[in-house]
């Protein structure tokens, strides 16, 4: 090629729905390990590798996109594809295994600070989990019992990830697996 010649530029194909899942993918890391108030818009692009005007763009503006990326890792069904009598043993052993994915549970800790994030998650744990706990629980007194189990399994979490004792800091012992699968059972059969 000489000097004279010029090459024209291709332009980039653009993957809207594409581009949307990677911001969220890379706003759900963000906020689940720097928290809410650390991450900024311009860090998730830069973990995309986009213009930070792209974020704004698909998700209006930070408070919007943490409201999706929290939406996108609640997942309720996650909790709920048991038999009932099943039901403790089965959130105790996603609990207490190996962590993978995205944690929810440290996406809202970490937005603690920060009231409108914290206004969000709470908005989102009544909608999302809650709501399909309550109704998977039924009565009586189901709001009442799934708000035990959200509390439980989170202040379960937040030992075990977060500020983790040394009891369950690396490996649970049996026992306290047992005990956190009775607990979340009794809470379930209305025992508790």
């Amino acid at each position: 090629m000489t000097e004279c010649e010029t090459v024209e530029a291709v332009p980039r194909k653009r993957d809207a729905p594409r581009t949307k899942a990677a911001i969220l993918m890379a706003a759900k890391e963000a906020f689940s390990t720097q928290g809410y108030a650390q991450t900024g818009i311009r860090d998730i692009a830069a973990r995309v590798g986009i213009n930070a005007s792209l974020v704004v763009r698909y998700f209006g503006s930070k408070e919007a996109l943490f409201e999706a990326a929290l939406t996108d890792a609640l997942d309720a069904g996650v909790l709920l594809p048991v038999r009932r009598e099943d039901f403790g043993r089965h959130v105790a052993q996603l609990l207490s295994g190996p962590r993978s994915g995205i944690d929810s549970a440290a996406i809202m800790i970490l937005a603690i600070a920060d009231a409108n994030a914290r206004a969000v998650s709470a908005r989102l744990i009544e909608s999302i989990t809650h709501h399909a706990l309550a109704k998977w629980i039924g009565p009586p007194d189901a709001g009442d019992r799934a708000a035990r189990v959200s509390i439980l399994c989170t202040g379960f979490l937040i030992y075990r990830q977060h500020v983790p004792v040394k009891p369950i800091a690396s490996r649970l012992k049996s026992s306290t697996v047992d005990w956190l699968a009775q607990s979340l059972q009794a809470i379930v059969d209305g025992d508790a």
